[in-house]
């Protein structure tokens, strides 16, 4: 021991101290990772995925919305001594304008620089961090959303995007180059915002003013028609009423903006023969843009007056016989609130054509009168 002692004495008398190169040193066995970091803006409609994604939604106006992200060098051993960060990220400045970006107040510097003089550009470069472990945060930046696009004329579903792409990274400590193990980029996607349409117009119902399912040929039939207006104006339009693709009528229906209103159709089943599916279609107003929707609704057999039933019961098969008087016969004298009252046998009333809830020697005659007509 003592002799060890007198040569290292000696040796530092001779050559000075013996010095042991950082480089020699042991270095962390773990690299940092440089990523971006989106903040959730808290507002409906704006998802924060993960904490590289956030998503604005198609169903609200986003320009004006500020979002934020920062940047962070993460997993940082403590053993790599940072003194220094540079890195340029890119954006998109079509869809995000730049609002700030600030180095955070733990760089002591000097020599820090944000360079943002090119649209969709930061340079970045951040010295002497006050000590630097974990997950060290660099800078803070406030995007501003300008470029979002809106359907139509995009198609539904339609997005933007502005990726946050690093690039030119260089980390640097005590020992030189810090190796940086991930690169996690960021990337912001913007949906195309529904324009609200100055219409939209629903027919949300129709209804037939009786419940018959069989009518005598050449007889009216009232079609009430009930519309809706989900538009951000008031709008008068034209409902028009089908049987199967005939128009059969038309009225004006104003509605006002997310109200409703209803109006009546006559159909006058001269010329009409067979079954018909009812259905009604509102025009749209000119010049506007909206979206109409329309509603198909019901069944109805236009037939001889008199035929209303045939070998299958109820239905009427081209012909006044004695199918039909027999029909009308079995329930005589039966009234609306008995159950074996059948309203397609209730062919007239005092006003020819429309029923007036009983069967009886009106409804018998109707049929005895047309006994043995055929549909040509």
């Amino acid at each position: 021991m003592k002799v060890a002692s007198a040569i290292t004495l000696l040796a530092v008398f001779c050559f000075g101290a013996i010095v042991v190169s950082p480089t020699s040193a042991l270095l962390p066995s773990t690299n940092p990772d440089l990523a971006v970091r989106l903040v959730d803006p808290g507002i409906i409609g704006a998802d924060l995925i993960d904490p590289q994604h956030l998503t604005f939604d198609q169903y609200h106006h986003w320009n004006g919305t500020n979002f934020e992200a920062n940047v962070y060098i993460e997993n940082l051993d403590s053993g790599w001594a940072l003194t220094n960060a540079s890195f340029t990220l890119s954006y998109n400045a079509s869809l995000t304008s730049l609002v700030s970006a600030t180095l955070n107040t733990s760089w002591a510097g000097p020599g820090n620089l944000v360079d943002t003089s090119t649209p969709g550009i930061i340079n970045v470069v951040a010295n002497n961090p006050t000590n630097p472990s974990g997950n060290v945060l660099v800078l803070n930046i406030t995007f501003n959303i300008q470029g979002q696009s809106f359907w139509p004329p995009q198609p539904y579903g339609y997005f933007d995007t502005s990726h946050l792409d690093f690039s030119n990274i260089s980390l640097n400590g005590d020992s030189g180059l810090i190796p940086v193990d991930l690169v996690k980029h960021g990337v912001v996607v913007v949906y195309a915002g529904h324009v609200h349409p100055a219409y939209d117009l629903w027919v949300t119902s129709i209804a037939l003013d009786t419940s018959k399912t069989v009518i005598g040929q050449g007889f009216s039939l009232t079609i009430n028609v009930t519309g809706e207006n989900h538009g951000s104006q008031n709008s008068t339009f034209i409902v028009t009423a089908y049987a199967n693709t005939t128009p059969i009528g038309s009225k004006n229906l104003t509605v006002q903006n997310w109200q409703a209103n209803s109006t009546s159709i006559t159909w006058n089943t001269t010329g009409f023969k067979g079954k018909y599916q009812i259905s009604a279609s509102p025009s749209p107003p000119e010049g506007e843009y909206g979206y109409i929707h329309n509603l198909t609704d019901g069944w109805i057999t236009v037939a001889i007056v008199g035929d209303i039933t045939g070998p299958t019961t109820g239905v009427p098969d081209g012909k006044v016989d004695i199918r039909d008087l027999a029909a009308i016969a079995k329930i005589y004298g039966v009234y609306w609130w008995d159950p074996s009252y059948n309203i397609n046998y209730d062919l007239t009333g005092f006003q020819l054509g429309v029923p007036d809830r009983k069967i009886d020697i009106k409804d018998l005659a109707l049929v005895a009168k047309n006994y043995g007509k055929t549909d040509p």
